[in-house]
C-alpha cells in the first residue's frame, strides 16, 4: 500500500495506491488507485489464511482479495 502524499508535502496531495507485485520478478500485476487525493488508507493487514487484505479508509473497514 502506498498511502499517497498528504497536503503538508511540498508536492501537495496525491492519490493512494494498492499495488500487487509479483514476488519473483517484482513486476506490477495490479495497481488500484484510490479515487480521492484527500483521503488516505491506513492500517493494512492480512488475514490468517493470507488471501484477504483489510484496510481502514474513511467510511469504514474495507477488504480486497489478494491478486494471483
Amino acid at each position: 500500500m502506498c498511502s499517497g502524499r498528504f497536503s503538508y508535502h511540498p508536492g501537495g496531495n496525491s492519490a493512494a495506491h494498492l499495488v500487487c507485485i509479483h514476488p519473483e520478478n517484482h513486476s506490477i500485476l495490479k495497481d488500484i488507485e484510490f479515487s480521492s487525493v484527500e483521503n488516505h488508507p491506513e492500517e493494512l493487514v492480512i488475514n490468517d489464511t493470507k488471501d484477504m487484505l483489510y484496510y481502514r479508509y474513511p467510511g469504514g473497514i474495507y477488504k480486497i482479495g489478494i491478486c494471483g
